[in-house]
């Protein structure tokens, strides 16, 4: 909105389509001019960002439920938890009593838990037995070979076969302790499943009750945000736009607040979109559309013919703006070149010996020649 040059602009008179010219002249700005309204612009951004940062500590932020409960009331979660996990209870989790009925089983999952511990570690020392197991079985194999070829055996064969014989008793036993605390452990679990279940039910609730409150939250940071931002938003808008047509310098001054209070105004709508659109459903119901072929294709021609809809739209009306006949006319005219083809012209002629076209024409009011496209007589003054 602002550069290293700001327009000038100057209006001409409304008369017949040429009441939206405007004439542009370089008012050239200083380059420590526009430094300054940069740093301006980056100070405004900040200082939004530090309110915006306070303003969410005005509501009172829900806390979610304890997040320990979703993995303790997941029966397949806790068959390979091998560690406690730390709980800390909101208010929302005592409002369905998720805290009573966890602390009611909470001896219960640590022994479970506890249980676990032992069936990993008796996993890991059978997995350790088992490579020791699989180099002697080699070092046996070596034994037996250098019998075979009747030379001078470099490995104790009877020794390496009393390992053998004793890792293989170790890992039996293990086996069966590991059988048994994996039982005895599952047994436990089968008991407490049902207590489980109505510990995941007051926990679901608590979530969804969280949900809604977290949605309120949101709602109320971004009306704060919106009332911090917005007047200072519609002040600056009135104040350039004001600025702009008094054709003031300091319009690049409203320029710059404006295009901070714009980022700032544009960041917390995205925001608060974000947080309240179904993103989660968004997505599955895209995926599901894109597993058909069909829709696949027309999702990629619509999102094509949308960009360029929105992109070649905003090019288009552009250009309408910028080369609209009436004023192309008068941007050649000022540089003394047919309105119509661009040829140079002298100052006198009334046809453009190019092209043919019209220069002049006669004044209505005081009946000497005028400039065709311009609304005003020089002479007379008069349209």
């Amino acid at each position: 909105m602002f550069g290293l040059k700001s327009k000038f602009i100057k209006k001409i008179e409304k008369n017949q389509g040429t009441e939206d010219y405007e004439e542009i002249v370089e008012k050239k700005t200083s380059k420590l001019g526009n430094v300054f309204l940069v740093i301006l612009v980056i100070f405004l951004f900040i200082i939004g960002q530090k309110v915006f940062s306070d303003i969410k500590d005005i509501p009172e932020e829900p806390i979610h439920p304890a997040f320990c409960v979703e993995t303790y009331s997941d029966i397949d979660l806790l068959r390979n938890l091998n560690y406690p996990q730390p709980c800390y209870f909101s208010e929302i989790d005592k409002k369905f009593n998720v805290e009573k009925k966890f602390r009611d089983i909470e001896p219960q999952i640590n022994n479970i838990i506890f249980l676990n511990q032992e069936i990993s570690d008796i996993q890991q020392e059978i997995y350790f037995n088992e490579r020791e197991l699989d180099r002697l079985l080699g070092r046996y194999g070596v034994g037996l070979q250098e019998i075979m070829v009747k030379e001078k055996p470099v490995i104790d064969k009877p020794e390496v076969k009393a390992s053998i014989s004793s890792l293989n008793e170790e890992i039996a036993s293990l086996n069966q302790e590991l059988t048994i605390k994996t039982k005895e452990r599952d047994d436990k679990l089968n008991i407490i499943e049902p207590k489980l279940l109505v510990l995941k039910n007051s926990y679901e609730q608590a979530i969804d009750d969280y949900k809604n409150k977290r949605a309120y939250f949101n709602f109320i940071v971004f009306l704060l945000k919106l009332i911090f931002v917005l007047p200072l938003f519609c002040l600056s808008l009135y104040l350039y736009f004001k600025l702009k047509k008094k054709n003031s310098p300091h319009t690049i001054i409203a320029a710059a607040v404006l295009t901070a209070s714009s980022i700032l105004f544009v960041e917390i709508v995205l925001i608060f979109l974000y947080e309240i659109l179904p993103m989660e459903w968004l997505i599955r119901v895209f995926k599901a559309l894109m597993e058909i072929a069909v829709l696949k294709y027309v999702i990629y021609y619509g999102t094509a013919l949308l960009v360029i809809a929105i992109f070649g739209g905003i090019v288009y009306y552009i250009q309408k703006k910028v080369f609209d006949p009436k004023k192309v006319a008068i941007r050649r005219l000022k540089d003394n070149k047919c309105p119509n083809c661009s040829f140079a012209l002298n100052a006198s002629y009334e046809f453009c010996p190019k092209c043919g076209e019209q220069i002049r024409e006669q004044c209505s009011v005081c009946g000497k020649l005028k400039i065709k496209d311009l609304p005003y007589c020089p002479f007379c003054g008069k349209k």
